[in-house]
């Protein structure tokens, strides 16, 4: 059976199978985005890792924010929210970067 005896259907067929097929490892490569705001839930466990009372952590988030859901920030802007998180929790940056490892672990390759 050669290629050219194949009737339309056939085709047809082998085409929609290439493109589910396509369809399948397309979904597969987009990121996820990052969680939203934190949940009240979030907001206790957080504060446990991080030594400090939720209140604190609350009032810490409300001076610098998040970044929007799916927003990716700079690695300089990044950075620089770390360290203003660090100091309006009067907690070292080390501390909070092992909390937020344990909160965002890396993606792995």
């Amino acid at each position: 059976m050669s290629f050219f005896s194949l009737d339309r259907r056939d085709l047809l067929m082998i085409a929609a199978c290439g493109l589910a097929f396509t369809a399948v490892l397309m979904s597969q490569r987009h990121d996820t985005p990052p969680p939203g705001p934190p949940t009240e839930q979030i907001i206790q466990q957080m504060a446990g890792k991080l030594g400090v009372t939720a209140d604190q952590l609350r009032r810490a988030i409300e001076v610098i924010p998040p970044p929007a859901r799916g927003e990716r920030q700079s690695p300089e802007r990044h950075d620089m929210a770390r360290y203003a998180l660090a100091a309006a929790l009067n907690i070292p940056v080390a501390r909070l970067d092992a909390a937020m490892r344990h909160r965002h672990p890396p993606p792995r390759d």
